[in-house]
């Protein structure tokens, strides 16, 4: 194998694949990297058996080969290569052999001997027969995700809600994420970006894939193609699988499980009452509780909410800290009794709300204590968003 190419590509095909490799992970062979050369193109793919990533660019094949290797010390390298700098990979003694890599930095070469492993050690993607496409617009798709991922959980003994939950309501698709303390839901009309709820199952997206995926869709206004669809297996969809133009396919396995009833959290908005406010300065209001739980090492706070007709009260008690109150202006159509929130957990929601206005619904009178809080945008202002957090004792 003898093969150029281009530095600045290679540096971000190498970046893109390695997203599918763990930090933490002790089999040698899942560290690697596998390259495998086509007519003009080299295909560059790594897995973590649970999702594979493959990219496709530009080389100059001098000689074709595959090898399996160590990316690591060809990645270091390449920060301080040039832009327009071409990189040599060398296969020496058939596609058994070891693999050298020549890396011209600003004013010098350096090659560097890669650690390889044997090409059968390194499994590649499953390729399903059965798939179903499900969509095609990069953005709805990356709308769907960013706008819930802040809510999956980290728990692991409830694996079923380590990732966002995909499924049809009607003309409609909607995500869900939770980790028991807040929920978020995004709803859009399919609008011909997505097939109708009909004709797919619903599923989970795990954790794992949720940066890759946002990672490798194009930006906003890029002329590349997607698709992304679900590959299936006796009738039962097992991966979820995006192409990007030509060039990066991401293979991933679905969470086996079955999501919750997530619609019992939402509470009944007849039994809710509102509270309007300005995004800007609630933002800043919960951002300078932040900052002074972290000066001294503190937690984000739970907080004291009481609002009334035209204010809302924000307070926090702590031996540490002491008191901190602040009031922003707030419109209510009656005085709404002190509840307790999670500081952190408001500001993540408040964040996902495209608007320049808030609509935070706590329970009316007494039930304002224990019941879950709704935040949306104000006016219909992002209609689709919805977050639910639950209350906490202050």
């Amino acid at each position: 194998m003898n093969i150029n190419i281009d530095a600045k590509t290679l540096k971000s095909a190498l970046k893109n694949c390695t997203m599918a490799i763990e930090k933490d992970n002790t089999i040698p062979v899942l560290n690697c990297i596998r390259i495998r050369s086509l007519k003009g193109q080299v295909v560059l793919s790594a897995t973590n058996m649970d999702m594979w990533i493959e990219q496709t660019i530009e080389a100059e094949i001098k000689s074709p080969g595959i090898r399996v290797f160590d990316p690591a010390p060809l990645m270091a390298l390449l920060d301080d290569c040039g832009d327009d700098k071409t990189v040599n990979l060398l296969g020496l003694g058939g596609n058994e052999g070891t693999i050298q890599a020549t890396v011209p930095t600003h004013d010098f070469e350096i090659q560097v001997s890669l650690e390889w492993v044997p090409l059968g050690d390194l499994p590649y993607a499953p390729d399903p027969k059965e798939q179903t496409v499900i969509g095609n617009s990069a953005g709805d798709l990356a709308t769907h995700i960013n706008k819930v991922k802040f809510a999956i959980s980290n728990e692991e003994t409830r694996y079923y809600l380590n990732g966002i939950y995909f499924h049809g309501e009607e003309d409609n698709l909607v995500t869900v994420a939770t980790d028991g303390h807040r929920m978020a839901t995004y709803k859009s009309d399919l609008g011909g970006t997505f097939k109708a709820a009909s004709e797919f199952e619903p599923f989970i997206l795990p954790r794992s894939a949720v940066a890759p995926i946002l990672a490798c869709l194009p930006v906003q206004g890029s002329n590349a193609t997607v698709s992304y669809c679900l590959a299936s297996k006796d009738g039962v969809a097992k991966y979820f699988r995006l192409f990007v133009a030509d060039e990066v396919t991401i293979t991933t396995k679905l969470i086996d499980g079955t999501y919750p009833d997530y619609k019992r959290v939402i509470p009944n908005e007849a039994g809710l009452t509102q509270i309007s406010l300005d995004k800007t300065r609630t933002t800043r209001a919960l951002k300078a509780f932040s900052k002074v739980a972290q000066a001294v090492k503190l937690k984000f706070p739970a907080l004291e909410i009481h609002a009334d007709g035209t204010g809302m009260d924000i307070k926090h008690r702590s031996e540490k800290i002491g008191d901190i109150h602040t009031r922003i202006p707030a419109l209510t159509k009656e005085d709404i009794p002190a509840f307790g929130i999670n500081g952190r957990l408001a500001l993540d929601a408040i964040k996902n709300i495209d608007a320049d206005g808030i609509c935070m619904m706590p329970g009316i009178g007494e039930d304002a204590r224990h019941s879950p809080i709704i935040f949306r945008g104000l006016d219909n202002q992002d209609p689709g968003f919805t977050c639910v957090t639950m209350p906490m004792r202050v």
